[in-house]
């Protein structure tokens, strides 16, 4: 979470009932919960930048570093395996720690760095996205923002990448009909079983969406073929 002593607002971490800055000084920034590795995730503000940072054991770790090219850059979600989602320059990626407690970067929009470092190549799919959260399995859950669609109104999906690989379009799972258009996903459990936010017959609601994929805790799948529930309705 956050809280300000006397100043800007900073990470903090709150444990029997007492609270204490996750890095030194106040700079501001934010936490957003913890795994069962006990490892934070969130941002930092160094200078004029945003970075994304994990936080374990008294150790702040930088995720990004550098310019950011106007554009967020946050550390969303871990799952128990210490692999974190997020976004990087606002493209959806997760960083994986290496035996050697370096983390390594990847796109999950098929972003590579420009030669000259002034953004990213994207030779995936979307214009910006993020990663909102991860299961044990490795699937992330998110968005993306894709201004090369046709119809605008499909411009903005819920998206989720089976094992951090190729990303799907949630929209793809439902029953043709169905009046929804999902727009954003937030959350996923071992099941495979999706929360968000999407337009239900132009309305804003929430959604619960199966994808029929679920984790042994081991990192694999049982090939399920995907299945929505309830239909038709499916709120929250």
């Amino acid at each position: 979470g956050t809280f300000s002593l006397s100043g800007p607002a900073g990470a903090a971490l709150f444990k029997a009932g007492a609270a204490s800055h996750m890095w030194t000084g106040v700079p501001p920034g934010e936490a957003w919960g913890l795994n069962d590795l006990g490892l934070a995730k969130g941002f930092k503000r160094v200078g004029a930048q945003q970075q994304a940072v994990a936080w374990s054991d008294g150790n702040l770790f930088y995720l990004t570093t550098g310019a950011g090219h106007g554009r967020e850059r946050a550390a969303y979600a871990a799952n128990s395996l210490g692999v974190v989602v997020g976004a990087t320059d606002g493209l959806a990626c997760v960083w994986r720690r290496e035996l050697t407690g370096a983390w390594r970067f990847e796109g999950l929009q098929g972003q590579t760095p420009k030669p000259d470092g002034s953004g990213w190549e994207i030779r995936g799919v979307g214009t910006s996205g993020r990663g909102y959260a991860i299961n044990g399995c490795g699937d992330v859950a998110g968005f993306i923002q894709d201004d090369n669609r046709a119809d605008p109104e499909r411009q903005l999906w819920a998206a989720w990448w089976p094992g951090a690989g190729a990303a799907r379009d949630l929209n793809a799972l439902l029953p043709s009909g169905s009046g929804w258009n999902l727009l954003e996903a937030r959350g996923i459990n071992p099941n495979g079983d999706i929360v968000g936010l999407g337009l239900k017959d132009g309305q804003r609601r929430g959604f619960l969406l199966s994808t029929g994929l679920r984790s042994d805790g081991e990192g694999t799948h049982d090939n399920t073929p995907p299945t929505v529930l309830p239909p038709p309705d499916m709120l929250v």
